[in-house]
């Protein structure tokens, strides 16, 4: 039986105006009209065994992906170094509660870009048997880094110190099921010693990772503070850019190469923006910018972004919150909304449709079309006129059915 919902607002994740006369049908898993209601009334005279959701008063928007997550971590167990882990089954519980509170902020999606051990492959195939509930996962599983590299952490079989090994280490985790590769190319912030404005890889290193995860077929994600790091893995043609700070190798100093940026767009590799650490001015945060030359000036790591994109890169916003810390998400875009002065529809589209495109799931899910999963998100308010509503979720919609509704889970 088909469901209706015909919403205030509906923003559809295309990045196009929010429409006001607009409505939605679902039938099982998908999304099968999208469109005004005259187009409606035209295609489907007959609704009278229909099911409808009330959309009086509220936005529909796509459901949320947050390409950059960290389920399996918490902020608690990971503040020392070096860094020990909780059993496995501490860990496979506190992510799906984690994991769950994300879906009920309207997160329907997450990109795993660095988790402990096998815990979040058993996590994301129970979700997918029905055997729990929660978002759409993309695990990455263990990140690829070097001996006491950034994240090592996370799963010491994973380590690679040369060419060899990173192949040993791709060709192990597409084994045990990973849906795509996430490499730490340089160093990072959450674990000093290993050097965050200094390359972990060469580009041939870093060559060789992206050409055998693209043989099997898996996206690859680098993780790059520096401008050394973000070199080396634009020449190598990785798929996306995680942080792409831009750090110079002189702590407190940014160095921005354009050519490097247009080589990104013309390669159409994607960046990963952590939007919590683009919200502080960048001079306070990472540094004085070198030789800019751009348009108007760089307040914030957006700023550079913005270039890049002039340049023909695309990027998405991610949040890179760990468990539980995930669910707040939401209360970032809002915060980048206001802070970087964006327009509510653009936000949207990037943790939307963009983000979608970034991960390889444009076929499937982010925006609002026929023929996509009907994975949709319910808010209170006027979306495209007041942010606040993505903090004000009315229902959430996974793959056509109702998850969650006024904040209560709904039995499945």
């Amino acid at each position: 039986m088909p469901t209706l919902i015909c919403p205030d607002v509906l923003v559809d994740g295309t990045g196009s105006e929010a429409r006001r006369n607009a409505c939605v049908v679902i039938e099982d898993e998908r999304i099968v009209f999208a469109g005004s209601r005259q187009e409606l009334d035209a295609a489907f005279p007959d609704r009278s065994d229909w099911d409808e959701i009330d959309g009086a008063g509220a936005s529909l928007i796509p459901g949320m992906i947050d390409g950059h997550a960290h389920l399996t971590l918490d902020n608690l167990e990971y503040t020392s170094y070096p860094r020990t882990s909780p059993p496995q089954e501490a860990i496979v519980l506190y992510t799906l509660q984690a994991a769950r509170e994300a879906m009920a902020a309207g997160i329907t999606t997450l990109g795993d870009c660095g988790s402990v051990g096998d815990s979040l492959l058993y996590v994301r195939d129970a979700i997918n048997e029905g055997a729990a509930v929660g978002p759409r996962i993309l695990a990455a599983g263990p990140s690829i880094t070097t001996t006491a590299g950034h994240g090592h952490y996370l799963g010491i079989e994973e380590l690679a110190d040369n060419a060899d090994e990173i192949k040993v280490a791709i060709r192990k985790l597409v084994y045990r099921g990973v849906d795509f590769i996430k490499i730490m190319a340089t160093g990072g912030a959450s674990d000093p010693p290993t050097n965050r404005y200094r390359a972990q890889y060469s580009e041939e290193e870093m060559r060789v990772a992206v050409e055998d995860a693209h043989r099997l077929r898996k996206r690859v994600v680098a993780h790059v503070n520096p401008t050394e790091g973000i070199i080396n893995s634009v020449r190598a043609g990785v798929d996306a850019l995680a942080h792409c700070n831009w750090l110079g190798s002189e702590e407190g100093t940014i160095e921005y190469v354009p050519e490097v940026a247009q080589e990104a767009g013309e390669k159409g590799i994607f960046v990963d923006l952590n939007v919590f650490a683009t919200l502080v001015p960048i001079a306070e945060r990472d540094g004085k910018v070198l030789g800019w030359e751009g348009p108007g000036e760089v307040n914030y790591r957006f700023d550079l972004i913005r270039d890049m994109e002039r340049r023909g890169c695309k990027s998405y916003f991610s949040s890179d919150h760990c468990g539980r810390n995930i669910a707040n998400w939401p209360q970032r875009l809002v915060q980048a909304r206001h802070t970087l002065k964006l327009d509510p529809v653009e936000v949207i589209f990037r943790v939307t449709g963009r983000a979608a495109e970034g991960m390889w799931l444009q076929d499937e899910i982010g925006t609002i079309e026929t023929g996509k999963f009907a994975d949709l998100v319910l808010l209170n308010g006027d979306v495209a006129d007041r942010i606040e509503s993505l903090t004000d979720v009315r229902a959430v919609m996974r793959s056509g059915r109702v998850v969650v509704q006024e904040g209560d889970w709904v039995q499945l």
